[in-house]
């Protein structure tokens, strides 16, 4: 009995692996060799959009695990610095089969020595069993807008707006190219960027700049040390402190975007901490499906106070 693993790879549009299909490599172990299959299992990846690779021949499941994971460490690698645009960090399913329908399709005469695994975003195992193949349904809706509606915002909005600030551009900006992204996960880092290029830090009170700027003199003054570096490293880190936080700011914002919402400034430090986790995954605690289109909602509503653009139309 052998073991082997599955990872799908999700590309962009706008990029494509080229050559025959399947093809194989063959890679350092723990992995060994590897084989690569276009979608629908086309002859060439040139217009392939998902890159399924399979691994085979591991003594156990953890063994497979451990290949596979190793794998997907290096295809990260290479598709940040080949700018690939590998997507292969999902975890999803994508698609799903009724039994009977795998069942049928396993019982044909042309599927004899294959068998199906899940259209899994992401890595998986298997006991080998025959060839494996991944089957998948794929499907997309479209949001549709109104030219007039369109039409209509675009006249209120060149009514209203002489200039556009710095930060707002930039934000808004990154709510659009966020449409563009592939995972919530990515999504959601992009709205917290947004948010906080809608900020301005601003000094804290009088006596605490006073409070900060006499402690800096007083290390200047201070004449034995060891390592000048740290004392400079260590003045600059206390003369950031005259600026608030970029959390206050976040929370002060959101709180003059919506004085009657008592629950904002929870909702900004629940954003904020799934921001940090998502890039600590050993410790998630909350839900992107849950706070993102709250904060999309906040961000959209902040736009529109700091330009004066009034409430959002239903």
């Amino acid at each position: 009995m052998t073991y082997g693993f599955q990872i799908l790879a999700l590309l962009p549009g706008n990029r494509r692996v080229s050559g025959e299909a399947p093809i194989t490599w063959t890679l350092p172990q723990p992995v060994g060799t590897v084989q690569i299959v276009a979608s629908g299992g086309a002859a060439n990846l040139d217009d392939s959009s998902e890159l399924t690779i399979y691994g085979s021949g591991f003594e156990s499941e953890n063994v497979a695990k451990i290949s596979g994971e190793t794998l997907i460490s290096w295809l990260r690698v290479t598709s940040a610095l080949g700018v690939l645009g590998f997507d292969i960090g999902g975890e999803r399913q994508l698609s799903w089969f009724a039994p009977e329908v795998e069942a049928a399709w396993e019982a044909a005469p042309e599927n004899e020595g294959r068998f199906l695994t899940p259209d899994f975003h992401g890595l998986i195992t298997f006991e080998e069993r025959g060839r494996p193949t991944r089957m998948s349904l794929r499907g997309t809706f479209t949001v549709t807008q109104s030219a007039n509606r369109v039409h209509e915002d675009l006249q209120r909005i060149a009514a209203a707006v002489t200039s556009l600030p710095v930060g707002v551009a930039v934000a808004c900006d990154l709510l659009s190219v966020s449409e563009h992204l592939l995972t919530d996960e990515a999504k959601f880092l992009t709205y917290v960027y947004a948010m906080e290029a809608l900020v301005e830090r601003t000094n804290r009170s009088v006596e605490g700049v006073a409070w900060i700027d006499n402690a800096i003199a007083n290390l200047k003054n201070t004449e034995v040390w060891s390592e000048p570096k740290d004392r400079d490293a260590i003045i600059g880190a206390i003369g950031q402190l005259k600026l608030r936080s970029i959390r206050w700011s976040l929370r002060d914002l959101a709180m003059r975007t919506r004085p009657d919402d008592s629950s904002v400034a929870a909702l900004v430090d629940d954003a904020y901490s799934l921001r940090g986790d998502l890039v600590h995954p050993d410790r998630v605690r909350w839900s992107v499906d849950q706070l993102m289109p709250l904060i999309l909602a906040l961000i959209q509503d902040e736009i529109r106070f700091l330009l004066n653009l009034g409430a959002a139309e239903g």
